[in-house]
């Protein structure tokens, strides 16, 4: 399925000039353009140059970033956000790179994009995935967190949000992410070029809740001219486009630019699509373009010497699909595809061998960012890695949640048993939720005071874990951690796990949380999930305490 942009699009760029495919004068009357320029040290603005007239069929540009102006004969003003790949004067640095890999590396991401949803909703490009370009496909790829920015954390910096200083809005201490261990500046050291887009800023991995990044962390980072593009888009008839252009089109025209502006630098490119979040079936208007995509890099032989990693970031999180087994499933095992050249598999059979092998392994995002930092330093193995094991090594057969640092109520592989709702253990566990919901509110003086305190509805679904039987009897490995000694563990069974699913009132929330049984205690284990969608309920704390917002019910509601 296509989704065809309202706006007629009357221009395009070629070559660093502005060209009108209607003359001015005829439906065109006049056109402008204004230069798009980020603030010093701010990632939350964009300023504009003067605006600049516009004569004859074609205008030479020499800026990355352009607001385009048209008004129309017809009394219509339409704008325009166009950008080009600057030449290589611009880019500072090493001019080659020192792997002996020697990849560019492209990921192209989509927002709550499952393995099975990549299935359902992207047939054409995830056959072709497979099918033609043989790519390796992560079959037990694992989420690491709750939402976005924990998956892209761990995949682009190799810690999770916990784990890095605090940066989050609103509290004391907070700073910038700037000195977080980013891939970008990992590839740049080694002489890459890099670009880093998120097509929609106002809801930003790492702008939403938290402080952004003082300096472009990347060569290419077009965040304000995207916020300048977003101020002006319709998000009621063209809620996937920029103009005349679908969003998600704007990653696959740089990638392009990027391969023909430098065809003998290596490139580091990340980009990352919202176009699949808000609409269960929004993943299938990206299908043909990006099948488009990465069949015109086939056949220009870009592929020859390119990583391209096509992911998701997590499972749909919200709504009907997500509140059955197999949404919560889904949730949890995130797309996760590496199409790699058939020279690397010739030249190296044993990195080919673990990737394949690796494919039916639990794996994370923080072996995907030891596997990216490996490719940099080859043959070296990557030093300073904490959470984390190269996708170029065999993964351990044997491995648990905890051993790839995926919190239990993350984790794909336990086995569950439904446990009888009116349990007491059920009761007090999920007592002890909502008072942990409405304590992170009441320690917040600003939510404490516009948000409402939530009690429990219903409990709608309650399990309790029970490990496999391998997990019960496995005792130790032997052949260096790769096969398992299967014994009876007597410290298997130290601590029990329900798992939760209830709706609070009145705000009628729906919620999901793991909870720890120790000792006669509950404790809520690695944070709360909402699974249905909750609008404007917390618009009254949703700019300055945006971690709060799926736990608040603002009075004024």
């Amino acid at each position: 399925m296509l989704h065809i942009c309202t706006q007629v699009n009357m221009i395009y760029v070629h070559e660093h000039l502005i060209n009108f495919l209607s003359n001015l004068g005829t439906d065109i009357l006049a056109a402008s353009y204004q230069t798009v320029h980020r603030p010093e040290s701010d990632d939350f603005k964009w300023e504009l140059s003067e605006p600049v007239a516009v004569e004859g069929k074609t205008a030479s540009i020499n800026h990355e970033f352009i607001e385009l102006t048209l008004k129309l004969t017809n009394g219509d003003v339409l704008k325009e956000h166009l950008f080009q790949v600057l030449p290589p004067a611009k880019v500072n640095g090493k001019q080659a790179s020192d792997t002996e890999l020697d990849l560019n590396v492209v990921i192209f991401a989509m927002d709550s994009t499952s393995n099975g949803h990549a299935q359902r909703k992207l047939p054409k490009s995830y056959g072709y995935i497979r099918d033609v370009l043989q790519a390796y496909v992560f079959m037990g790829h694992s989420a690491v967190g709750d939402g976005t920015t924990e998956q892209l954390a761990a995949l682009l910096s190799g810690k999770g949000e916990r784990e890095q200083p605090e940066a989050r809005r609103g509290m004391p201490g907070a700073q910038v992410v700037d000195s977080w261990d980013w891939i970008f500046k990992k590839a740049k050291k080694h002489g890459y070029i890099t670009s880093y887009v998120e097509d929609a800023p106002d809801v930003g991995s790492f702008t939403y809740r938290l402080l952004g990044f003082k300096d472009p962390p990347t060569d290419f980072y077009p965040r304000a001219f995207l916020l300048a593009a977003h101020s002006k888009r319709d998000l009621i008839t063209n809620r996937y486009c920029y103009g005349s252009e679908k969003i998600y089109n704007y990653h696959f025209d740089l990638a392009r630019k990027f391969y023909e502006q430098y065809p003998d630098r290596r490139k580091f490119l990340f980009h990352f699509t919202d176009a699949s979040h808000s609409d269960f079936n929004a993943a299938q208007y990206i299908d043909e373009d990006l099948l488009k995509f990465m069949t015109e890099f086939k056949n220009k032989g870009y592929l020859k010497n390119t990583l391209l990693i096509v992911m998701g970031d997590h499972g749909w999180r919200y709504g009907d699909f997500r509140q059955t087994v197999q949404g919560k499933l889904e949730e949890r095992l995130p797309l996760f595809t590496m199409i790699l050249p058939e020279w690397f598999k010739q030249k190296y059979p044993k990195l080919d061998k673990n990737l394949k092998t690796n494919t039916q392994r639990l794996t994370s995002w923080y072996d995907a960012y030891a596997m990216l930092n490996h490719i940099l330093v080859y043959p070296k193995e990557p030093e300073g890695l904490i959470n984390g094991k190269s996708m170029l090594t065999e993964i351990p057969a044997v491995r648990s949640c905890k051993d790839a640092h995926i919190p239990s109520h993350w984790c794909p592989c336990l086995q569950w048993t439904a446990v009888d709702k009116q349990h007491g253990h059920v009761r007090r566990a999920v007592l002890e939720t909502v008072r942990y919901i409405n304590d992170l509110n009441s320690h917040e003086p600003l939510a404490a005071k516009h948000c409402v305190q939530l009690a429990l509805g219903e409990v709608k679904h309650s399990e309790v874990e029970t490990p496999s039987n391998e997990l019960l009897t496995f005792y130790e490995t032997g052949h260096d951690g790769y096969d398992p000694i299967n014994t009876y563990n007597p410290g298997a069974k130290d601590q029990c796990n329900y798992q939760i699913t209830f709706r609070t009132v009145p705000n009628n929330g729906i919620f999901e949380a793991t909870v720890a049984y120790v000792e006669g205690q509950f404790y809520v284990k690695g944070g709360v999930s909402r699974v249905d969608s909750y609008g404007d309920q917390p618009k009254c704390i949703a700019s300055t305490l945006p971690h709060l917002r799926k736990y608040c019910l603002c009075y004024s509601t």
